[in-house]
This record gives structure tokens, sequence and C-alpha cells, in this order.
């Protein structure tokens, strides 16, 4: 298995120069966070559940629709394990910009 560090994606996780340092799940194994097997996830959400940016990793999966275990909540497209019919997502998607075509090459 491979170590991973957790890095902010595209600048949508906290812009704090210390946000790796204080991650709990800095320098583990990632697959933790993304395996169909219990006992892995169940390690994974034990280490968020004392992690200092536990929130803000929640609210960017959830918001960026991410499946996996972020900030001890399992997620599938964002949407909360067990969630009841008609849940909708609390943070709106901001779009990056205006798209722009871009030229095909010939």
């Amino acid at each position: 298995m491979a170590t991973y560090d957790i890095r902010p994606v595209d600048g949508a996780m906290p812009s704090n120069p210390a946000f790796d340092e204080r991650a709990a799940c800095r320098g583990l194994d990632t697959e933790f966070w993304f395996s169909s097997n219990a006992a892995a996830r169940e390690f994974a959400v034990e280490t968020c559940i004392d992690c200092p940016i536990r929130r803000g990793c929640e609210q960017y999966g959830i918001a960026s629709r991410q499946t996996g275990i972020w900030g001890g909540s399992v997620l599938d497209r964002g949407r909360p394990e067990g969630a009841a019919r008609g849940w909708r997502n609390p943070y709106p998607v901001v779009p990056a910009g205006p798209r722009r075509r871009q030229p095909v090459p010939a």
C-alpha cells in the first residue's frame, strides 16, 4: 500500500499553510479512506474523530461531491451514508469561473 500526504485540492481546502501539519491523516495510507473493507473504514473514521480540520474536510467532501470518508463521514458522491430521501447538499457548488472554449487543433 502506498502512503501519501493529504493535501488541499485546487485550493478548496483551507489555505492555511499549517493544513498538512494539523491533519490527523497526514502521512497515513490514503487507501483507508477509500476502502470497501469495514475495518479500514472504521480506522479512517476513528482517525478523523479528533482531527482539528474535520469540519472543513467534511464540508469539502460534501460540496465537491466526493466518495469515501471525508471528515469522519462516509460519503457517496457527496451524500452522507444513510441520508434521508430528499437530502439536499447544503453547500452551494460555485463554478471555478467562466468556461472558455478552446480551439481544437487541426
